[in-house]
């Protein structure tokens, strides 16, 4: 069975990205958009007796997907075609204990999945949509960190619409849920020129 066990207020946010367990503070973090105003990140200590919003109200809490680490959260964010046309990807990483927030990298294009390692090293997917106001390479691509703090682009998809009904038209990784090894990683992408809907395993960095 299932039951309804929180709402947002009408016109509060346009809908839900994910929800993410923390288990160092044994909270689940929510993440809303789209819009500068939807865009934030909420998260419940009581299985959604509350909910409490954390931060937001620009594109740089919008996020797809989230990380956890013992005192940070990590993300990229997902400003996509909707986007204003100043609203640059970055990945950002913020210290839950000092509420200081660095921006870690450049991605350009938005980041939708992410995951993480055994040892705690976070991959993450970076999507390209066609039609966004910013000039981005028209390639999908993985990045890698150990850590949070510095990230490396592993491989990149040139983009190909394959015009497929039923799916999306972006260049798009699909990683597994879960954690994964550290040695690799397993994923599917899908609208590029080469391995499109493939399943591919891709060696880590070691």
């Amino acid at each position: 069975t299932a039951a309804v066990c929180f709402q947002f207020n009408q016109g509060e946010i346009k809908h839900v990205h994910g929800i993410y367990w923390d288990k160092y503070r044994q909270r689940l973090w929510i993440t809303t958009g789209d819009s500068n105003e939807e865009s934030a990140f909420y998260y419940t200590d009581d299985e959604f007796t509350t909910v409490h919003k954390y931060q937001g109200g620009d594109q740089t809490w919008r996020a797809v997907s989230l990380i956890a680490s013992e005192h940070h959260l990590t993300w990229g964010m997902d400003a996509g075609k909707d986007a204003p046309s100043d609203a640059i990807n970055y990945i950002y990483r913020l210290n839950l204990t000092t509420k200081k927030r660095e921006r870690v990298a450049t991605i350009g294009n938005p980041a939708y999945h992410m995951v993480e390692t055994t040892s705690g090293a976070m991959i993450m997917g970076v999507t390209f949509e066609p039609g966004r106001k910013q000039n981005t390479p028209e390639k999908a691509a993985i990045y890698y960190s150990k850590t949070g703090e510095s990230w490396q682009e592993l491989v990149t998809f040139p983009y190909k619409d394959k015009q497929l009904s039923g799916r999306s038209q972006y260049a798009y990784i699909f990683p597994p849920a879960g954690v994964i090894p550290d040695e690799h990683l397993l994923f599917t992408p899908i609208n590029i020129s080469d391995y499109d809907a493939k399943a591919l395993l891709l060696k880590l960095p070691s």
